[in-house]
């Protein structure tokens, strides 16, 4: 983009100021949203496709205890792979960040393989390629509608209690960075809704340093499992004793069969031949 502009000095001779914008500063902000996005993809995809090992099952303590310190360690993280392998909720974070990158934006006009940024190979996962040469000429040709593709607001500010309509008119008119903004909270978010929940992932797993880390789904699990265990070993142990009872009735009631029976024996003579 080049603008010339014409002024006369007291000699009355022009003077011509060009005007000549620089897209590298553009384009290396758009090439950092890129690769932190690809950080991003890339960490979820790996967690997704961790390998599992089934047959490293948590260790009791007495195992531990038969154990070294790296046997221990390389048992556990053995144990450990693979426990987000097809996550549900992460598979639903990567399907939502790459379908908001791939929405047109309202008023923008532009898609990001428009403007050269595309999806790698299928190995890549997701990931994006800018071609930088693609991405110069769009700023240089369109700028004002890159810059709407990527920074776009809405009129409706984000929130977790706005309505479907709501939702759906902020997303449409809302660029790239702001989308995936919006989703993250969606997941991680620390505030609470109307309904008292925070974001997707923190009410499932929790995070360190927040209520969630000791009050999510797992942990509540885990608990409910735990009083599980606690009730059937008291049943175990109620069970144990009523047996041991029935046992020592039964063995005085022999031991006084047996008694009966030598004394019985005894008087019938029967033990002499």
């Amino acid at each position: 983009l080049k603008e010339t502009y014409s002024a006369a000095q007291a000699e009355e001779s022009p003077i011509k100021i060009t005007a000549e914008y620089d897209p590298a500063p553009a384009v290396e902000r758009i090439k950092s949203f890129v690769a932190h996005y690809n950080k991003v993809i890339d960490y979820i995809n790996n967690e997704l496709s961790e390998e599992q090992f089934r047959d490293y099952d948590p260790l009791t303590e007495s195992q531990k205890e038969e154990m070294s310190d790296k046997e221990i360690e390389l048992w556990e993280e053995k144990a450990k792979s693979g426990l987000l392998r097809n996550d549900r909720i992460l598979q639903g974070i990567v399907n939502e960040l790459r379908r908001a990158l791939t929405d047109l934006v309202d008023e923008a006009g532009l898609t990001l393989s428009s403007i050269g940024i595309t999806s790698g190979s299928y190995t890549d996962r997701g990931k994006l390629q800018v071609n930088e040469s693609k991405l110069k000429e769009a700023l240089l040709n369109n700028r004002d509608k890159v810059e709407k593709l990527f920074i776009a607001k809405s009129d409706i500010s984000y929130s977790p209690d706005l309505s479907l309509e709501e939702r759906t008119q902020r997303y449409r008119q809302s660029g790239l960075m702001h989308r995936v903004s919006d989703i993250l909270n969606d997941y991680i978010r620390t505030t609470r809704n109307k309904n008292g929940n925070k974001g997707i992932l923190l009410e499932k797993a929790g995070i360190s340093g927040d209520t969630t880390e000791y009050k999510n789904t797992l942990s509540n699990e885990i608990k409910r499992i735990e009083e599980r265990i606690t009730r059937a070993v008291q049943q175990l142990n109620s069970k144990e004793e009523a047996y041991w009872k029935k046992f020592t009735v039964m063995e005085k009631a022999i031991q006084q069969m047996n008694s009966q029976s030598s004394w019985l024996t005894a008087q019938l003579g029967l033990g002499n031949g």
